[in-house]
């Protein structure tokens, strides 16, 4: 029996720009569901700007690759702009979870850190300074998924810098044995 989901994974691999563009137009239409007006539930809709405002937050992720920093600056000024025009995202900002993971995978620890920091930091003010109706609820929540992220995105750093220098490695004993082979021809 064909198992197609692991034909599509492969195909995305194989073409990042095409899985990026899926990404930011779901993350983009997870956010016009999510998008309401400030004090308001699922369903409260924030009127023309404030759904324009909410899908643009997704832009960004198109560039997470070649710019995961900027990006992940850029996902975090949308969402505060956002947040500070009086606006709510009911379902979460998966946006910044995914620049953020995007961030932490790419690059070490002591580089990943202060973008982080920034972003975190940049929530919670736009979210305070945007009159969230839970603010404790809702800093909570964001320092877990932060940490989650944060976890998750840098186990994906390691495992790459791994495998990176096992395949190193690996060329580096081929090499040798080529070496050796050509000396005991000669």
């Amino acid at each position: 029996m064909p198992v197609y989901g692991v034909g599509v994974v492969r195909g995305l691999r194989m073409h990042p720009v095409l899985a990026d563009n899926l990404l930011a137009a779901a993350v983009a239409v997870f956010l016009l569901a999510g998008a309401a007006v400030r004090g308001g539930e699922l369903g409260d809709r924030p009127g023309a700007f404030g759904l324009v405002l909410a899908a643009v937050g997704a832009a960004p992720l198109l560039v997470r690759r070649r710019f995961p920093i900027g990006s992940l600056l850029a996902v975090t000024a949308l969402m505060g702009a956002f947040y500070l025009c009086g606006f709510r995202a009911t379902l979460g900002q998966p946006g910044i979870l995914i620049a953020a993971y995007t961030v932490w995978a790419r690059y070490p620890a002591s580089k990943a850190w202060p973008s982080s920091a920034l972003a975190m930091a940049a929530y919670e003010a736009t979210m305070i300074a945007g009159g969230a109706s839970h603010p404790v609820g809702d800093s909570v929540i964001a320092l877990l998924q932060a940490s989650a992220t944060i976890l998750i995105g840098h186990s994906a750093h390691v495992r790459a810098n791994r495998l990176r220098a096992t395949a190193e490695r690996a060329d580096r004993a081929e090499r040798e044995i080529e070496l050796e082979a050509q000396q005991a021809v000669a």
